[in-house]
Parts: C-alpha cells; structure tokens; sequence
C-alpha cells in the first residue's frame, strides 16, 4: 500500500461546521497527515490497519460518523478507540483516482482564506 502526503484542512472545516459539539473529531482529523488508498478508489486509509501488528497502535473500530461534502457528497469516517480516524469511504462511486488525487493534493485544498 502506498501513503500519500495528505491535507485535512478540508476534512476539518467540515467536522467544525457539521459537528461542532464534538471537537474531537476536528482534532483528530487534523492528525491526519498521510493516505492510502485500499485498492477500490473510494475507500482510503488515514491509520495503517497493519499498525497494530508492528505495535504502533490499535485498529479497533468504534463507529462511523458521516460527513457531506460540497463537491463529493457523503463521505463516512471510521472512528476508532480513542477517538482516532481509521479512514474516510466515499459513498458516491465516481470513475477513476478522482478521490485520491483530491485527498492527496494538498495545493487543492482551501482553508477558506
């Protein structure tokens, strides 16, 4: 699996606007620096799920929490023990690594200013 360089200003100004009473969410996604892409073009790893077996930490799932973008709909987030991101899965199929390039272009991504 291949880690990309990763922005998540996007991903955050979104958590801050739709779920502003659960500021962990904004935290934690801000701690996500690097993607992977698991192979189907819409689901992408922000926590390697082979961590746990080198002993850097736990993929312990513990809900989803959805998320709608703008430009690329719904968007569903793993959220592991402790509140940390295990990954992002984009519900509207759309056709080759439009995903990926977004998630990995982190010139494309605007913090609004």
């Amino acid at each position: 699996m291949e880690w990309k360089k990763f922005d998540s200003k996007r991903l955050v100004k979104l958590a801050e606007e739709q779920f502003p009473e659960e500021s962990w969410l904004a935290e934690s996604l801000a701690f996500c620096t690097e993607v992977a892409d698991d192979g189907t073009g819409t689901y992408f790893y922000f926590t390697p799920r082979d961590a746990a077996s080198n002993g850097k930490t736990e993929w312990e799932f513990q809900k989803n929490l959805s998320l709608r973008d703008p430009e690329f709909g719904e968007l569903i987030l793993d959220v592991l023990q402790n509140n940390r991101i295990g990954g992002i899965d984009f519900i509207e199929k759309r056709e080759g690594s439009v995903y990926l390039d977004w998630l990995s272009a982190s010139s494309s991504v605007s913090d609004g200013s």
